[in-house]
């Protein structure tokens, strides 16, 4: 590096908006994924929770979620599922 110059770092948040059909979905209830719910196999699938806007009232799920799937400050927030695989323990 030149005499002089320094190097700096600058933290920055990038929210990527999801692409066509990806989904907000957390997986056996803590892994955040965001991607299309048939991307998934049936066959591996226990149960599938599913949260429209403003209807989470426990708040666990909001815990998890990242962006742009956290919640808004009215409540608001894309459609979240729980995807409970099977052999989960």
């Amino acid at each position: 590096m030149a005499a002089g110059r320094q190097l700096s770092y600058i933290r920055c948040s990038v929210v990527v908006p999801p692409a066509a059909g990806d989904a907000c979905v957390l997986i056996n209830g803590w892994q955040f994924e965001m991607r299309p719910l048939s991307s998934y196999n049936v066959d591996d699938i226990e149960m599938l929770e599913i949260y429209p806007s403003k209807s989470e009232d426990t708040k666990t799920v909001r815990d998890h979620m990242s962006r742009p799937c956290e919640e808004k400050p009215d409540g608001g927030h894309l459609t979240w599922y729980v995807l409970w695989l099977k052999g989960y323990k």
